[in-house]
């Protein structure tokens, strides 16, 4: 499946996710999870990234945003649960990512190290607003400003060559669902759907 640049779907998603935001709330604060559990500091691009932040003086773990596994094998996400079905990646990594007021991430492009050696061409990354997007809220792929996205729109781009970054300066905030896996043919008619 080839994907040329960044494309924002409108209104793809339509579950109602207040019990599955809800549920992340209170983990988060029980277990607070956060984005340093899952540094891999072995891995020779997750080293140069984190370094992007250490030569500016800022640290890593505390300006990323916290975020959580969503085991689809469990039922404590049941409706975001039904959205990893929906979309039907293989092998898929599915993350809740949330970036609270005065967090960033500094411009990047994903590498999907964890996929070893698979060919880029057969491997998807998608990010679902799961909170409307509001003033302040920075979203910026590539030369393009992401902008005016709701609840269940649908951020897809070519994750091999489309740098990008993201921050938070509003009072309210931002959650995704970031899903990363290998393309089926459950994924390509999905994605056919969205073309209209």
């Amino acid at each position: 499946m080839n994907i040329t640049g960044t494309k924002l779907y409108k209104h793809v998603f339509e579950q109602d996710l207040t019990q599955d935001l809800e549920t992340f709330y209170k983990r988060e604060r029980a277990t607070h999870h956060s984005h340093s559990a899952a540094i891999n500091l072995e891995n020779s691009e997750t080293r140069k990234h984190i370094s992007q932040y250490l030569n500016h003086g800022l640290n890593p773990v505390t300006t990323i945003g916290t975020r959580d596994v969503v085991d689809t094998d469990s039922n404590i996400y049941p409706t975001l649960n039904k959205i990893v079905d929906t979309v039907g990646l293989e092998k898929c990594q599915s993350i809740l990512m949330c970036q609270y007021p005065g967090m960033y991430q500094l411009r990047h492009t994903d590498k999907l190290a964890t996929y070893g050696a698979a060919d880029p061409n057969t491997l998807m990354r998608l990010m679902i607003f799961l909170t409307p997007q509001t003033c302040g809220q920075f979203l910026q792929w590539g030369d393009e400003c992401i902008t005016g996205a709701q609840s269940g729109d649908l951020l897809v781009w070519d994750w091999t060559s489309v740098p990008h970054a993201t921050a938070n300066a509003s009072d309210e905030a931002r959650i995704m669902l970031r899903l990363t896996g290998v393309i089926t043919e459950k994924t390509r008619k999905f994605m056919l759907t969205l073309q209209g």
